[in-house]
């Protein structure tokens, strides 16, 4: 029985996560408490902002672009998925 020196290389390196790489670039880029602050305020204000445009368009139109955005935190985790389920 043969090993491919590239097939254990690969098999000891663990799968990196999407929701890992962003995580890990938003604690490089987010360092500043100033800058966190922002972020805590402005982007729910922001998303707020955007569904309140597309339900004064149509009340689905909001809907949908909440269940995309759901549909988008699914792909990334199950915990920020319940998270934004509940916010």
């Amino acid at each position: 029985m043969t090993t491919n020196a590239n097939a254990e290389t690969v098999d000891s390196i663990p799968a990196t996560r999407r929701v890992d790489i962003l995580l890990a670039h938003y604690g490089a880029s987010h360092t500043q408490a100033t800058n966190e602050l922002i972020h805590f305020i402005a982007i729910p204000a922001i998303m707020l902002s955007i569904v309140g445009l597309f339900c004064w368009v149509h009340p689905w139109l909001a809907y949908v672009f909440l269940a995309v955005s759901l549909v988008y935190y699914l792909r990334l985790s199950l915990v920020f998925t319940a998270s934004m389920v509940l916010v």
